[in-house]
């Protein structure tokens, strides 16, 4: 016969909370959602002009899934676009002329000439533990390409260059998502507490 039946509905609850909270845990285990963070000065065109500024962004990367979500990159208002926002992580590209990651703006009409942008010689394999990866000084950040799928491929024509030297831009791990920290403690003292008075239900008179 089961003893359960004999425990306190609040207590059956709390074990219920319990096994939830390891399920929760265990899945946990096998996946992190690392938040990037990069910034960098930027030329205003040819590797001798002017700087445009400093572009930076936030993106995150779930190493379960592969996928990177919840993107924010910033070019200053001094480069030749004019500064824009990217939004949409378009892939990786194996580009010729340095590829890397590449971004491009949510809204942009996919047969449309637009602007897009690249972290240059960072790919998502160096993505998946946190650390620092310099951003190539050698290729381009923001560039040109005649469609969405040309932005992808890393296709186009470059309008702003990083600058090299001390100033190159790096891609940094600022942050995880992991598992609260209690909560595998709390779990497992729940169950704990749930044998203990199962144990005592079953050998009462």
């Amino acid at each position: 016969m089961q003893t359960s039946k004999y425990l306190p509905l609040s207590l059956r609850a709390m074990l219920a909370a319990a096994s939830a909270a390891l399920a929760l845990t265990a899945a946990s285990a096998h996946a992190a959602v690392l938040e990037w963070s990069f910034s960098g000065t930027i030329l205003a065109g040819s590797v001798s002009g002017p700087d445009a500024g400093t572009a930076s962004g936030v993106f995150r990367y779930d190493t379960d899934t592969g996928q990177i979500h919840d993107v924010r990159i910033a070019t200053p208002a001094g480069s030749p676009s004019g500064g824009l926002i990217f939004d949409a992580h378009l892939g990786e590209s194996f580009y010729s002329a340095g590829g890397g990651l590449t971004f491009g703006q949510s809204g942009a009409d996919p047969s449309a000439e637009q602007t897009a942008f690249m972290l240059a010689g960072v790919w998502l394999a160096d993505l998946g533990a946190p650390g620092s990866k310099p951003i190539s000084e050698r290729a381009f950040a923001e560039f040109r390409c005649s469609s969405r799928s040309e932005c992808a491929q890393g296709v186009g024509s470059s309008i702003t260059n990083w600058r090299g030297g001390e100033a190159t831009g790096r891609v940094v791990a600022v942050s995880a998502v992991p598992v609260p920290a209690g909560l595998p403690l709390l779990a497992t003292g729940l169950v704990l507490l749930g044998w203990t008075s199962r144990r005592k239900a079953s050998i009462a008179p």
